[in-house]
């Protein structure tokens, strides 16, 4: 098993997460239900424009790159690129 951060488990954060947001009314990020997964979802976009898919995949820690690809759909540079094509 892989050495810990910190002494606490996922499903640990998992509860304190949605606890604190809750307290703060805060229930869902978009679509997405509130909970630890929300930071991990954030942060595999704030890099997809950054990194290669590869890079990005193994960072996720995903064995299947289908399962990276999904992240793709959220690039800032195809957005702003369909947009200027939209608007031009």
């Amino acid at each position: 098993m892989d050495a810990l951060v910190f002494p606490i488990t996922a499903r640990r954060v998992d509860q304190i997460v949605k606890k604190y947001a809750e307290r703060v009314g805060i229930n869902r990020v978009g679509s997405r239900k509130m909970g630890n997964h929300v930071f991990r979802h954030s942060y595999a976009i704030s890099l997809i424009d950054k990194l290669n898919i590869r890079m990005l995949q193994k960072l996720m820690g995903h064995s299947r790159i289908e399962t990276t690809v999904h992240y793709l759909q959220y690039s800032t540079k195809d957005v702003e690129r369909q947009l200027e094509e939209a608007l031009s």
